[in-house]
């Protein structure tokens, strides 16, 4: 959803942290799969998704725009399989901490992602009645 607000090497990162976050919790979920082949499409074409940068990521995504659209799509990915595992959450706290994040804008970010799926799910639900 936020992924045109990313450049080449921002969206590298991001999808080298979306595999992480598929896999923390050592369950792969055939939600989680679908999210990722998402991303990969929202992905410009030449984004190399076997990058895999070393930057701190405080200097990879500078501004409060990249910073949050990276951490919505990280959330909505962790969020998609309906479990927003312990792990899952801590790796994004320890992202959110590298990104000088408050802990309130982050449960800002994670209460919209929630209201989202939400959301979401009810228009699934219209869509079949």
């Amino acid at each position: 959803m936020f992924i045109s607000n990313l450049n080449l090497k921002q969206q590298e990162t991001l999808f080298q942290l979306a595999k992480k976050i598929v896999a923390i919790d050592g369950i792969v979920d055939e939600k989680e799969n679908l999210m990722l082949d998402a991303i990969k499409k929202e992905m410009h074409p030449n984004t190399n998704v076997e990058s895999n940068h070393k930057e701190p990521l405080n200097t990879i995504f500078a501004s409060k725009k990249e910073v949050s659209s990276l951490l919505f799509e990280l959330l909505g990915l962790a969020y998609a399989d309906d479990d927003y595992h312990e792990e899952e959450s801590r790796f994004i706290n320890e992202i959110a901490n590298q990104l000088n994040i408050s802990k309130e804008s982050l449960y800002a970010m994670e209460n919209w992602v929630q209201r989202q799926l939400c959301l979401s799910r009810e228009a699934i639900y219209l869509m079949e009645e």
